[in-house]
């Protein structure tokens, strides 16, 4: 059983969206996820700095790997 590129492309973007979702919904408390960012202590502030960085990582690390699902076919 064969999947298209465009399969594997959707699995790996739910698995990255689907993580940070998780992430959001477990620690976003530490950062006063659904605040105002006027509203959040400074400690709260350098924790969605953080997750921002995290978030980035793991955004990157799925887009390289659609890259190599494409490139794959070259």
């Amino acid at each position: 059983m064969s999947l298209s590129n465009k399969r594997a492309e959707q699995f790996v973007r739910t698995t990255m969206i689907g993580s940070i979702a998780k992430i959001e919904k477990i620690f976003g408390p530490f950062w006063g996820f659904g605040k105002d960012p006027e509203e959040r202590t400074e400690k709260q502030d350098r924790v969605y700095s953080l997750f921002k960085e995290l978030r980035e990582e793991i955004l990157d690390l799925g887009n390289e790997q659609i890259r190599k699902i494409y490139d794959n076919d070259k």
